[in-house]
């Protein structure tokens, strides 16, 4: 059970960081990205919050296409490390 509660966890995490980290990289603002993606800018902001754990595939998908990558990168993406 502990180690579901990390992966949903690190899910959580990942997702909020992969998806800040593609706009950022793109110059776009989460207004600007609700109006390429079609994705309401509240959700945008709960989802790189971290209030959205699993956002739906569909959402997923509008996003990959405004920030020109895949799905797949979306998951696979490995968030830069920050040195301390």
């Amino acid at each position: 059970m502990l180690i579901l509660i990390i992966e949903k966890l690190r899910g959580r995490i990942v997702i909020r960081i992969v998806v800040r980290d593609f706009r950022e990289a793109s110059n776009l603002s989460q207004k600007e990205l609700e109006s390429i993606s079609g994705v309401d800018q509240t959700l945008i902001s709960r989802i790189e919050t971290g209030d959205i754990s699993s956002p739906g595939i569909e959402t997923m998908a509008k996003l990959s296409l405004a920030l020109k990558c895949s799905v797949d990168d979306l998951f696979e993406y490995q968030p830069k490390q920050k040195v301390v």
